[in-house]
């Protein structure tokens, strides 16, 4: 069961990865600080299931294809998925 936030708590959030060289940044900065209570900084982490390359081209009423050709995605790596997950972050799913 969720416990209910303590007054002076917030929640960081990551969208649209994993990305090979920036998630790993992310994971090695968050470990670096520690609550109030003792406990390591958790965040959430809303990731893309799927982006294959050219998915994207003929749909950009969501957003410039630009943008999402950088998107990340879970299934091509894994192993980030993994380290966010081993490091006990939230995984959210941000698939359209």
């Amino acid at each position: 069961m969720i416990q209910p936030p303590a007054p002076r708590a917030f929640m960081l959030s990551f969208d649209d990865g994993p990305l090979p060289g920036k998630t790993e940044v992310v994971l090695a900065t968050l470990r670096r600080f520690t609550a109030e209570d003792g406990l390591p900084v958790r965040a959430g982490f809303f990731m893309v299931g799927d982006a294959p390359q050219g998915f994207w081209a003929g749909r950009r009423y969501f957003a410039p294809y630009e943008v999402w050709i950088h998107k990340g995605s879970m299934r091509r790596h894994p192993h980030l998925v993994a380290q966010v997950q081993a490091q006990g972050h939230v995984i959210g799913n941000h698939t359209a």
